[in-house]
């Protein structure tokens, strides 16, 4: 009964591993540059990502590449409307060697960036610029993406009318006066 209970425990035990191990798989990322439009990978009928390349079909199989999609879809520069990132549930390391070595139809084959946010802005939403359309027009928010401020960045205000007692500004400007730079308004 013991060694029944043992058998049991272990293939358990087993199991878990398996799908400990498989969790574990990370999701590589790479930028590849695929010069002829026909073999970039697909989404065929049956939801299988493939390419017309049979070579790099079957290492898109191999390695369990999962999407492709170009790397800067709003570049102007048509050498870099040929950039793809491909993800895979494969090491990055496998893939890099892979894609390198055996696939012809890619070049270039580099890490894809990894994008952390250290900043998250907590100001958008205080008043007065709950309203404030323009701030939505402009996509004010993702600013932040780009920038959190740095003090030795000098800002030219071209636009007629800014507060200068406004909490932000005071102290921090250098004024040119054209006569109607100031506004009336209490922001």
């Amino acid at each position: 009964m013991q060694n029944r209970y043992l058998k049991q425990l272990f293939f358990v035990f087993f199991v878990l591993m398996i799908f400990a191990s498989k969790a574990q798989t990370p999701n590589s990322r790479v930028w590849v540059t695929i010069q002829n439009e026909n073999n970039v990978p697909y989404f065929n009928q049956r939801s299988q990502l493939i390419s017309s390349d049979s070579l790099f079909n079957n290492y898109i199989q191999s390695l369990g590449i999962i999407s492709c999609k170009k790397a800067l879809p709003s570049s102007r520069k048509p050498e870099l409307q040929k950039v793809y990132e491909l993800t895979c549930n494969c090491t990055l390391t496998t893939l890099k060697s892979n894609l390198t070595n055996h696939v012809e139809v890619v070049s270039g084959v580099e890490s894809a960036p990894i994008y952390d946010t250290l900043h998250i802005p907590n100001d958008f939403n205080l008043d007065p610029y709950v309203d404030n359309y323009a701030l939505n027009l402009i996509n004010a928010p993702a600013a932040w993406d780009i920038t959190k401020g740095d003090s030795n960045v000098v800002i030219a205000i071209t636009d007629q009318g800014y507060n200068p007692l406004h909490s932000e500004l005071v102290g921090k400007y250098v004024h040119f006066n054209s006569g109607s730079n100031f506004t009336t308004h209490g922001n």
